[in-house]
């Protein structure tokens, strides 16, 4: 199915021939026909014959059988593919329902790429598709695994590649939902200082380099599904390359075309996305510990009782309650400046008294003495 001749190429031919055949094999096509003869050894001539054997029409098994007469022989539960892993490839096979299981982390010596293998479920008419429990834990260490190894053995692959090959999912195949992450998850990757680093970036507080080794953990956290959020095509790659394959924003610029000043804007747009998850997250976690701090729901807020006076009739009742407490303050203050003068005032003429003389003149005693003696 994989060759095919240069001017007949994406037309669909091949597409279509993968349909039958997998309708074929699920029975939705040939049901009422008979089973493929199986096949029979031609019988070898003994020495001699050829000379005396006359040439004739004989029967013979036919080489091409038509499906829609031909009931499928087989009872199956999954169709594999192997090749050479390229863009072109691997979009073609994902188109037709498959979903990669195995990459192999040495390149090919001779064509430099890695060998893939990609499967898809089989199901017979009006029945459930024994092998998707198998399919699915297949595809989820797959991409476990091949997220892992990126900045390994897969560091040198093309980052519009490794993107398709992590976030590509047949349409029809159903991936069962991934568990949200929690705040103890979170904290058991990223400290609170971390978070905060994270939050100065997103902030425009700090410089790119400040938050370069918390990349590698975004990344698997984003990819992995438990981020909830959703980022663009660009900022996706960024968030791949940098964390995932830790290489720099200018093999994605060589690869891309784009400058990297747009390309660090971009990152800075999705640390700010995933910043605000994990300030939710941490919210939560102090609202369970206390849930006074809890934020009020939508539900909550249309309960609150709203006043019944305006907003002048409210600050017209605190500017009066305010005059009242400042006219009190005033009358306090009054009336312990009454006390002080009225302090000093006793102080003073106590001061006078002691300074006069027994007789009461203003005369010391000595002058009165030498008066007597005189």
């Amino acid at each position: 199915l994989q060759s095919c001749h240069p001017q007949a190429q994406s037309q669909g031919y091949a597409s279509e021939a993968i349909r039958q055949l997998c309708s074929w094999m699920e029975g939705k096509i040939g049901v009422s026909g008979t089973i493929l003869p199986s096949m029979s050894h031609v019988k070898s001539t003994e020495d001699g014959e050829l000379h005396t054997e006359q040439l004739a029409p004989r029967q013979a098994e036919a080489l091409l059988h038509d499906l829609s007469d031909t009931k499928c022989p087989y009872e199956l539960d999954y169709l594999g593919t192997s090749f050479g892993l390229t863009l072109d490839l691997f979009n073609f096979w994902q188109r037709n329902g498959f979903v990669p299981a195995y990459l192999r982390q040495v390149a090919n010596e001779t064509t430099g790429e890695y060998s893939c293998i990609m499967l898809r479920e089989l199901a017979s008419e009006g029945a459930e598709s024994r092998a998707r429990d198998a399919v699915v834990t297949f595809l989820d260490d797959f991409r476990r695994r091949f997220l892992s190894l990126l900045a390994g053995p897969f560091r040198e692959i093309s980052i519009k590649l490794a993107l398709t090959v992590l976030e590509q999912v047949p349409s029809a195949f159903k991936v069962p939902e991934v568990p949200p992450l929690s705040e103890q998850e979170l904290l058991q990757v990223l400290s609170r200082h971390d978070l905060h680093r994270l939050t100065q970036y997103s902030k425009n507080l700090a410089d790119y380099s400040v938050v370069m080794d918390l990349m590698p953990a975004i990344a698997k956290f984003y990819f992995a599904g438990k981020l909830g959020v959703r980022l663009s095509s660009v900022q996706a790659a960024v968030l791949l390359t940098v964390g995932g394959q830790r290489r720099s924003l200018h093999a994605l610029s060589s690869e891309f075309g784009l400058p990297q000043s747009q390309l660090l804007a971009l990152m800075s747009k999705a640390v700010h996305k995933v910043n605000a998850v994990f300030a939710r997250l941490l919210e939560e976690g102090v609202a369970e510990e206390d849930p006074s701090l809890r934020p009020r729901t939508e539900d909550e807020e249309a309960a609150v009782e709203l006043p019944d006076t305006t907003l002048r009739e409210e600050q017209n009742r605190h500017a009066s309650e305010i005059d009242q407490a400042t006219g009190l303050q005033k009358k306090i203050m009054r009336k312990e400046l009454k006390k002080v003068q009225k302090f000093s005032a006793s102080a003073s003429s106590a001061g006078q008294i002691r300074k006069r003389g027994a007789d009461g003149s203003d005369n010391p005693p000595g002058k009165k003495l030498k008066k007597k003696n005189k």
